[in-house]
């Protein structure tokens, strides 16, 4: 669900007549960032269709005018812009949580003797072998709740860089709005229960570079995690590996892993679920995941 409020937005002029508010999204970013908006408002479901049905005429607009208050025409633009925020702010706070000495010894499943279990992960790189099995349908691990496509980002990025600088032009001229079908937002499994993110896809390209980035600091913590580990347990026998044994044969699908049982016992096993939430706000946005059934007259299914 996304909710509404009415205010003012920060580029009206305040000597401009007519109606002073705009109805705006309210809660979509994290409340660490952005403060809630007073005042009564109202909601629709996270789906981009009937998101721009707001600046339509209906009853909702009665009470917009109690409240003095438009609809922008962009709203569903202005969701969109918002979701994708979100996914940022949330890569930030897991890196921020898992370098926090709490999280790392909770993560790491030190007991009170002070020795150290097997590091579960919370996001990694897969192997090419392993991206190639989860792309064929073959079952993941149970621990896994959402894969992240990173294959395009490189690309589109460079060729927007290429042709601004032959052509002269500073902004790619796309839609607002991603062309998003199905075939973008596949689930993957066995029972098809893991959501494959491609975000070259579902991300504007002026957001793609900083989302890289956010992925490599996690996922650079994550490897940091496991040097401590290894090297807790193996001693003096520790030997870290040279960077290019490493990266070989791996791909660029990120998987991100949350552990329930964990949670249950008060150590860190879901501090990548908020992530998964964001990311499948944008999955429902782009109309995915929904179940569409008829109605009756008095709105009960059948």
């Amino acid at each position: 669900m996304i909710n509404y409020r009415p205010a003012r937005p920060d580029d009206v002029d305040p000597n401009q007549r007519g109606p002073p508010n705009q109805l705006l999204p309210d809660r979509v970013l994290h409340p660490r960032y952005a403060a809630r908006k007073a005042g009564s408002g109202m909601w629709t479901i996270c789906h981009r269709d009937i998101i721009s049905r707001l600046a339509m005429g209906g009853p909702h607009h009665q009470q917009l005018a109690k409240t003095r208050s438009t609809v922008s025409p962009d709203i569903a633009e202005l969701v969109y812009a918002q979701l994708c925020e979100r996914v940022e702010q949330e890569l930030g706070l897991l890196r921020d949580r898992m370098q926090s000495s709490n999280v790392r010894s909770a993560k790491r499943g030190i007991g009170v003797d002070g020795t150290e279990s097997e590091t579960p992960v919370v996001l990694r790189r897969l192997s090419q072998t392993e991206a190639e099995l989860i792309l064929d349908g073959r079952d993941a691990p149970g621990s896994m709740i959402a894969v992240f496509d990173l294959r395009d980002i490189h690309t589109r990025t460079t060729d927007h860089a290429s042709r601004g600088t032959s052509e002269g032009h500073d902004e790619e001229i796309i839609s607002v709005l991603p062309d998003v079908s199905a075939n973008d937002l596949p689930m993957l499994g066995k029972e098809s229960r893991i959501p494959l993110y491609a975000l070259a896809r579902i991300f504007p390209l002026q957001r793609l570079g900083r989302l890289h980035e956010l992925f490599e600091s996690v996922l650079h913590v994550e490897t940091l995690e496991r040097k401590r580990a290894r090297r807790a347990a193996q001693g003096d026998r520790y030997q870290a590996k040279p960077v290019e044994d490493a990266d070989a044969g791996m791909s660029d699908l990120i998987s991100l892993h949350a552990y329930p049982e964990m949670s249950k016992t008060g150590r860190a096993g879901d501090i990548g679920v908020d992530l998964a939430i964001a990311f499948c706000k944008l999955r429902c946005f782009f109309g995915q995941g929904w179940e569409e059934f008829d109605v009756d007259r008095a709105g009960r299914k059948v």
